[in-house]
């Protein structure tokens, strides 16, 4: 029985060699986050770190990971589970035979780059509108963008705008802007750059504001009033379009505040459209503002005889008037109306036109139409005047 010595030995000896196999010490494999962007994670086994970046001002709080380790063992905190990483959060791993391991796990943002910009999406831009940016690292954030304008003299004017995306921007020139070529500078937090490109700011198109009157006889001045009209800078043109044809109209006059316009004798009467061009830069006003325009040649009031700041019910007004005498009239009737009633009245003609205002109208600023017929001839004409009757 000598083999059976040999054969504790033998068993003594594996047991031995087992015990002096090397410890498999549990890891982790992969960390990642399901649905967020990641720039790059680095997992160190012999430091027992993982350090994980993402994309610049990535929120890192409440985030879910998702973790694989080590087969026969478990981790603490458990995968999924989510962690606020604005601070190092330690995961343990433990093995059945009660190995244990502790990582520790880092979240780190991308440090934001200088921002760039590459191009405009148009070389010029009217002051008072807009004109979109393109470039890269704007951001996420429209509250980390300030935008300026860099003069010739170096004077800085800070600009709004609207971040798209991290690529573009949109940039809203103010109507103060004076003509010339700016450099551009977007900021971001605290990186800022500079264009290479310069963009030039034109002079905006010439606003209607208001006109001397709505209805006036052909031949008649026409002062217009509006912004963005400096007639020392600048050529205006009016333009009279009716449903047929436009008429151009070269400014004849100035004033503070307002540019005159002669209306030509020839033109037909009838209802205009009034647009102002600026000459010079070819530019086109945005909006426009109605006359009525009527024929010099027939009759017309052109206002009030001893002009009273109001009436009072049962007063007499007498209107002056041209060209009355030169038609056969028969018939003079004034229509006082506004938006609260509308009183006809007849009149009387002999050198001025005389109306009585009714006894029973209502305080408060009206209008005036006219009406002139001789129904044995057929005759038969009407026009408005710009003129308010005010009754207290």
């Amino acid at each position: 029985m000598a083999y059976i010595p040999f054969l504790v030995v033998f068993f003594c000896f594996l047991s031995c060699e087992k015990d002096k196999l090397p410890t498999v010490l549990p890891r982790i494999l992969e960390f990642s986050f399901p649905g967020t962007d990641v720039v790059s994670v680095q997992i160190d086994h012999e430091l027992k770190l993982v350090k994980i970046i993402l994309p610049y001002r990535s929120n890192v709080k409440g985030l879910a990971p998702l973790i694989r380790f080590s087969s026969e063992s478990e981790i603490i905190p458990a995968s999924g589970v989510e962690q606020d990483f604005s601070r190092p959060v330690y995961y343990t791993l433990v093995t059945k035979k009660g190995l244990k391991v502790i990582y520790t796990v880092k979240l780190e943002t991308e440090e934001q780059l200088s921002p760039v910009i590459t191009s405009y999406e148009k070389d010029s831009v009217e002051a008072g509108t807009g004109v979109g940016v393109l470039g890269k690292y704007f951001g996420s954030f429209q509250s980390d963008i300030e935008a300026f304008l860099i003069g010739k003299a170096g004077d800085v004017q800070k600009i709004g705008h609207k971040l798209t995306d991290s690529s573009h921007i949109d940039l809203s020139i103010p109507l103060e802007v004076l003509p010339g070529q700016y450099i551009l500078k977007i900021k971001v937090r605290n990186k800022e750059t500079e264009s290479r490109q310069k963009i030039t700011v034109t002079y905006p198109s010439p606003q209607l504001v208001a006109l001397s009157a709505v209805n006036l006889l052909t031949g008649d001045t026409l002062w217009v009033s509006g912004k963005f009209m400096d007639a020392k800078l600048y050529a205006f043109q009016l333009q009279l379009r009716d449903k047929t044809a436009e008429t151009r109209l070269e400014m004849v006059k100035e004033k503070q505040g307002a540019l005159g316009f002669i209306i030509p004798g020839k033109m037909n009467a009838g209802s205009y459209k009034v647009k102002m061009y600026n000459k010079s830069e070819n530019k086109w006003g945005g909006n426009t503002l109605k006359v009525e325009l009527y024929d010099h040649q027939k009759p017309f009031v052109t206002g009030i005889l001893n002009p009273v700041n109001s009436f009072k019910a049962g007063d007499t007004v007498d209107f002056t008037t041209v060209n009355f005498d030169k038609f056969p009239i028969r018939f003079y009737q004034v229509e006082i109306y506004s938006e609260s009633g509308s009183y006809i009245q007849n009149g009387l003609f002999d050198n001025t036109l005389r109306i009585a205002i009714p006894t029973n109208i209502k305080k408060g600023d009206y209008n005036l139409r006219f009406y002139l017929s001789n129904p044995s001839i057929n005759y038969a004409y009407g026009f408005e005047i710009d003129k308010k009757l005010i009754v207290n």
